[in-house]
């Protein structure tokens, strides 16, 4: 039973150490880069971030607009805490391997920590990728409008969900183990 005991006690404590140390989850404070990159070489153009209209540098996220960026007349990007929209202001079409890339995503300060996204448009055949820190959006599979719109929402599962998970399954081998059986001497039938 002091075995038990001490297992639940140092769940607890890891619980709490965890609670007060845990920093704020998501992008506000830290800085991304965001930036149109050509993916496909182009005998012209070479391969590699498309500069020179916008989204040339990494940018602090602030919550709301202030962060705005725009790229040529082409769309505006803000990104807020745990999501960002995109607003497109002209008619255009983009070349093969053209995509909007948003790197850099530490959600959690010094760490790189798995998310989702879920997109939002109301632009046919939009596709995109996720990596580790960065997310791929393919411009090259759209025809925007003055209309068109995206908003991306990132999920990201919260330390202490993880943790819990973790120590829910430390208890149910405990209690379905016969370790419990031999240090409690309680059997079950």
């Amino acid at each position: 039973m002091k075995k038990l005991l001490g297992l639940v006690v140092s769940m607890w404590v890891a619980l709490w150490g965890l609670n007060a140390n845990a920093a704020p989850v998501g992008l506000a404070g830290d800085s991304i880069d965001a930036a149109v990159v050509r993916t496909i070489f182009d005998p012209f153009y070479g391969v590699g971030r498309v500069c020179c209209y916008g989204l040339d540098a990494p940018f602090q996220v602030v919550n709301g607009n202030s962060d705005q960026k725009q790229y040529s007349s082409a769309f505006k990007l803000d990104v807020d805490n745990l999501s960002f929209d995109i607003d497109f202001m002209s008619l255009n079409g983009w070349q093969n391997g053209v995509v909007l890339r948003l790197s850099d995503l530490n959600f959690l300060p010094g760490q790189i920590v798995p998310f989702a996204l879920v997109l939002d448009t109301n632009l046919g055949g939009l596709t995109w990728s996720v990596g580790a820190d960065y997310v791929d959006i393919n411009l090259y599979s759209i025809h925007q409008t003055p209309d068109s719109f995206i908003h991306g929402q990132f999920h990201i599962p919260e330390p202490d969900t993880i943790l819990l998970i973790l120590v829910g399954l430390v208890a149910a081998w405990v209690f379905s183990s016969k370790y419990f059986e031999y240090s409690t001497g309680t059997t079950y039938a």
